[in-house]
């Protein structure tokens, strides 16, 4: 690579480290000691005046909410953070329902970050990690597909956390819905056996009980709670108790009749998962083996090539023309798309839809 190119280069990752330091500072600074306007400070008055938020000036938070997440909290207590990280960039890149539904999973993460913060996050990384590794390697399109899976990264860890939040909860519904429908016929109202789930259950159920609690205590309306509720998990077995529960609201019922039919429902379908989690295990530990098979036989080849002597001259290297010549790596780049294509069949074969 030409002795400039590099020089641009250096310029560039200096002012990305430079403006990245900046903008922090700026976002900081704007956080902290950003001015509200009179509309939101009359609205902070107001706010002021429920009953949540006297508990909070008396005693800090109420015990039960420790384990929510700022953002949680914020929606929950109606005490949000004095201002955005970046709110001018923030205002701009919010608005989409895509970031809408990563500030949901976000929460499930139990993260402080907001959507549209990760976002400008994850580029700057990405951006930060092309140029050094073009820097090193002098190869463009390689560096481009380094900076493309450094900017997935953030995004696969939410969605793995998320993935496992959907888990437990499902895990622990069927127990929860028992545990209501002892309640309820021990002669529990529907809100008194929501606040026994909140108290009795483990986390992540307890958090999402409890928050429906505290909005019908100040004053949500049970149907619009419910409904808000079963959109945040945005899980099928919660749709069944969110329609239960707000079909016994409008015409009457046994709801406690209802709740133990779907947790025998509930129970059933994670029998049925796990058998075929069972069935289907081969399957998954094949397209991995699969994927991994060139990269440990080639490393493999390398450490024995040079067990035996290094030839005197680089290029007579067994792996010299696979790794170092045009033709090699467009080889090397052309197996490695078709091993993540195989790799992506194999999972979308195995992984069952129930």
């Amino acid at each position: 690579m030409p002795e400039a190119i590099t020089n641009v280069l250096t310029i560039l990752v200096v002012f990305v480290l430079v403006g990245g330091v900046l903008f922090l500072f700026i976002g900081g600074y704007q956080t902290v000691a950003h001015e509200k306007n009179p509309v939101n400070i009359r609205l902070d008055q107001i706010k002021k005046a429920t009953p949540i938020e006297s508990r909070i000036v008396r005693g800090g938070l109420p015990p039960d909410m420790e384990g929510m997440s700022l953002a949680e909290r914020e929606e929950l207590l109606q005490a949000p953070r004095k201002a955005e990280l970046l709110p001018f960039v923030t205002k701009y890149v919010s608005r989409t329902a895509v970031l809408h539904r990563l500030d949901e999973d976000l929460k499930k993460a139990r993260s402080n970050w907001r959507a549209s913060e990760l976002l400008i996050g994850s580029g700057f990384l990405m951006f930060l990690v092309m140029i050094v590794t073009m820097l090193i390697t002098k190869k463009p399109v390689f560096s481009a597909f380094v900076g493309m899976a450094t900017l997935s990264l953030p995004f696969m860890y939410v969605r793995r956390i998320v993935a496992r939040w959907h888990a437990r909860f499902n895990e622990q519904l069927p127990d929860t819905l028992t545990l209501m429908s002892n309640g309820l016929k021990a002669g529990y109202s529907f809100l008194q056996a929501v606040e026994l789930v909140g108290r009795e259950s483990l986390p992540p159920i307890c958090d999402e009980f409890r928050r429906i609690s505290h909005e019908i205590s100040v004053g949500v309306a049970v149907e619009a709670s419910v409904e808000a509720f079963g959109e945040r998990v945005n899980s099928m077995d919660v749709d069944l108790l969110v329609t239960a529960v707000l079909i016994q609201r409008e015409v009457g019922g046994a709801l406690a009749e209802i709740l133990d039919t779907i947790a025998e429902v509930i129970r059933e379908r994670l029998r049925i998962q796990g058998e075929i989690r069972t069935l289907t295990t081969q399957g998954r530990v094949t397209g991995f083996g699969l994927a991994m098979l060139p990269i440990g036989l080639g490393v493999v080849i390398h450490l024995i090539t040079n067990m035996l002597g290094k030839p005197p001259h680089p290029e007579d290297q067994y792996m010299y023309p696979l790794i170092h010549t045009p033709i090699g790596q467009k080889v090397m780049m052309a197996a490695g798309f078709l091993q993540f294509m195989g790799f992506m069949i194999i999972r979308k074969i195995v992984n069952i839809e129930y």
